[in-house]
């Protein structure tokens, strides 16, 4: 994406009298209780695109009476390095920086004259450097325009804490006062004695005139900044790549049984899904032929009874959806289908029609939906948030990452009238839990028994002093082959292999791989004599990623201290395989995979088809192995 939001700042905007979202990634979920304020997000970003569509706004949005308060969005873009490229090319060969650059030859990290004259050179090193590498807009309401306008655009550049100001609108309000537009006068930056420093920072002003009152306004005038090269290729992209990008689901969604067929060929999903059964019919006329039956396969994967969505015409030419079901022997039309499976087809088709280069937000995904379709539903909108940029409402602990990796999670609380915001890392989730009366449960209880060292040592030691062979729970190593291989080849195989066992585990029930313990009874604690262990687990964590292309966290690896015969401290290591939702396969070198399921005591080649078969029962990741481990700690077993 060439623009994608990184933080959010709201002040007197409904219930928001002063809140932050930082750290927006990829996938970002806003949980909290009803009344909460998060739906408040997604509202005042339908204002916007209706403001930038037709010019209009309404003095509700505006906190309580706060309206003598000037309310204000903040956004703040993370720009795409094909994107500065661009701007620094414009920059580069408008010679707009050739002083800059003169005043600052010879200093430690800047090019040589030779350097700069060579754009192959230069640009890279620009972009390198952090210039242009964010970009910041101000929308604020105004009560004596009674409207929203743009009043500050700035830019960040990686390396220089102070942000540059592009544009800044003055409202007056006081008598025979005039507002004015100031944006950047770049020309007074093209001369000498400006290092880079001065470039990237100053303000000349210029002034272009009165105020814009609207988004509709400000960017139908866009000709204005059309002698500013940084400025007009800023809006022109925050114009094309994000008001013209930004698509809402809303909550209430609802689906006619059938619909006209007037105009069919250009039908677009609407967001709330109501004609639905037009728009699979749109594409039946337009013969794409591909479309329905990628869309049909993937909805397989929710409903595998399912075996196509078609369409069909009745009587009053009214078009209509039926499904057919395995085993079935006749069609089911849409109203009588469940809810849960209309909405997640309006899911599949509207992210379908989205492609990439999108902000989608979406109001409680989880509605009508059971635990294990929110859980793939939420795979499905992480998998593709590295294209179109996701936020979501919701209730529901089951669209909650498993990591936060690409993911951000914020904890929306309604205190003294207005709404706060948290960003809620992954490991403080039983906040969350708490905050909706929702019982914490073996979610909570599993990681705390993952990361508890007291519970291992106690599980260990019991194993080996009641002499245990290996289970399909849990196996013993005395240490890694890995770590004491040397040739090249043998290693990648050892390496190979070390995977396919964990992967084995991953595929059956979940367990542990306890390395430092000899393999046969009587066992023995040897531990692990290694230099810069800490390293060679963070090396195991990215090989089992690397190798498994599984971009969720399943697999936890942490030291224990454990006594030997002669009571001297020996370190080992606990390897915390989860059962993983997904079938794991492991990469060979020759670009193929390799399925392994831990059946008794090894690990074996199975077919994928028959472990994915066996996993639709499992909603999610989980460690659920732990409660029988933990019984057997506790006598119970």
């Amino acid at each position: 994406m060439e623009l994608k939001i990184e933080k959010i700042e709201l002040f007197y905007f409904l219930s928001y009298m002063g809140a932050e979202f930082s750290n927006l990634t990829n996938y970002n979920v806003l949980i909290g209780k009803n009344n909460s304020g998060k739906s408040n997000l997604f509202k005042i970003f339908r204002m916007l695109k209706d403001n930038y569509q037709n010019g209009t706004f309404s003095s509700r949005y505006i906190y309580g009476d706060y309206r003598h308060v000037e309310a204000s969005v903040t956004l703040s873009f993370k720009l795409a390095k094909s994107f500065r490229r661009k701007i620094l090319s414009g920059l580069y060969h408008g010679n707009y920086l050739y002083y800059a650059f003169l005043s600052s030859e010879g200093l430690e990290g800047y090019l040589k004259k030779e350097e700069w004259q060579d754009k192959n050179v230069a640009i890279p090193w620009l972009i390198d450097q952090g210039y242009y590498s964010k970009v910041n807009i101000i929308i604020s309401y105004s009560n004596l325009i009674k409207n929203i306008y743009i009043s500050q655009v700035s830019t960040k550049h990686r390396e220089i804490e102070e942000e540059q100001i592009l544009l800044k609108s003055i409202v007056k309000d006081k008598p025979n006062s005039i507002s004015q537009t100031l944006i950047s006068d770049i020309s007074k930056l093209k001369v000498k004695e400006r290092t880079i420093q001065n470039f990237f920072t100053d303000f000349p002003q210029l002034n272009t005139g009165g105020v814009n009152a609207s988004l509709l306004s400000f960017f139908n005038n866009l000709l204005i900044f059309y002698k500013h090269p940084i400025l007009s290729i800023l809006m022109d992209l925050i114009k094309n790549e994000f008001f013209d990008i930004i698509f809402l689901i809303p909550d209430k969604r609802k689906f006619k049984k059938n619909s006209d067929r007037n105009n069919i060929t250009s039908t677009i999903l609407e967001p709330n899904g109501q004609n639905l059964a037009k728009f699979i019919h749109m594409k039946k006329i337009n013969n794409e032929d591909k479309w329905l039956l990628d869309f049909n396969q993937e909805l397989q994967e929710y409903f595998p009874d399912i075996i196509t969505v078609e369409q069909m015409v009745d009587q009053t030419d009214k078009t209509y959806l039926t499904f057919k079901e395995r085993d079935i022997d006749f069609e089911l039309r849409l109203e009588n289908m469940g809810v849960g499976i209309l909405n997640v087809l309006h899911f599949l088709a509207y992210i379908k029609e989205l492609r990439e280069n999108k902000i989608l937000f979406i109001e409680e995904p989880e509605l009508h939906l059971h635990p294990g379709l929110e859980n793939k539903l939420r795979d499905k909108f992480i998998n593709i948030s590295d294209k179109i940029q996701i936020f979501i409402t919701t209730h529901s602990r089951e669209f909650l990452p498993d990591s936060n990796d690409g993911c951000s999670v914020y904890l929306l609380k309604k205190e003294s009238y207005q709404s706060t915001v948290n960003q809620i890392p992954e490991e403080n989730y039983g906040e969350i839990y708490r905050n909706l009366d929702l019982d914490i449960g073996k979610h909570i209880i599993q990681r705390s028994l993952i990361s508890n060292e007291n519970f291992w040592i106690k599980f260990v030691e019991k194993l080996i002093e009641d002499n245990r062979i290996e289970t399909e729970l849990w196996d013993f190593k005395r240490t890694l082959d890995l770590w004491n291989i040397k040739e090249i080849h043998e290693l990648t195989k050892s390496k190979i292999k070390f995977c396919q066992h964990i992967a084995s585990f991953a595929n059956n029930q979940g367990g542990v791989l306890i390395v430092g313990i000899s393999d046969k009874i009587p066992r023995k604690i040897i531990g692990l004599d290694y230099d810069s262990l800490e390293y060679r687990i963070r090396d195991l964590l990215n090989l089992i990623k690397k190798r498994t292309k599984y971009n969720k966290n399943f697999v936890s690896i942490q030291q224990i201290n454990l006594k030997d015969n002669n009571n001297i401290e020996k370190i080992c290591l606990i390897i915390a395989i989860a059962q993983t939702k997904r079938v794991i396969g492991v990469l060979q070198d020759n670009g193929s995979f390799i399925y392994k399921k831990r059946i008794g005591t090894s690990s074996e080649t199975v077919n994928p088809e028959d472990v994915r078969e066996s996993k639709q029962t499992v909603y999610s990741d989980n460690s659920d192995y732990l409660f029988n481990l933990k019984s057997y700690v506790d006598n119970k077993l």
